[in-house]
């Protein structure tokens, strides 16, 4: 009987480490896709404000407050040459990027989760420059 115990014991020991362990594993995965999710948002507007500062794209000029340099159009996959980048959290197959339309100045897209596939995991608004990336 006592064997049985300490079997018991030793099973649900076993059985905690091994959620705690998975937790933390996902907990820094989660972490890793935040991280990305910065650097490409950092990236897409690095290059938006490249693009612009040199001419190389058709440029928005509209704007809150005039823009040291206005922002391009559209941003184009060429851009990037092999990984575009995009968002780590979109989960299953989203469209890239989001354009908002002319003449638009919010700082948020209108529907900043994602619901359905049709929606891309990143919003742009070249009227003011803005990148976000859609929440899951």
């Amino acid at each position: 009987m006592r064997w049985i115990m300490n079997t018991l014991v030793v099973g649900a020991l076993v059985a905690v480490a091994a959620v705690y362990f998975t937790q933390q594993r996902e907990g820094e995965q989660s972490l890793a896709r935040e991280e990305h999710v910065r650097q490409s948002l950092r990236q897409l507007y690095e290059k938006a404000n490249y693009h612009a500062a040199l001419q190389l794209s058709e440029a928005m000029e509209a704007g809150k407050e005039k823009p040291a340099l206005p922002f391009p159009v559209a941003v184009e996959p060429a851009w990037f040459g092999g990984e575009m980048p995009g968002n780590a959290l979109a989960q299953g197959q989203h469209p890239w990027l989001d354009v908002a339309p002319a003449g638009d100045l919010a700082e948020h897209p209108p529907d900043p989760v994602l619901f359905h596939e049709h929606q891309a995991g990143v919003w742009y608004n070249p009227n003011n420059g803005v990148f976000r990336a859609r929440a899951p």
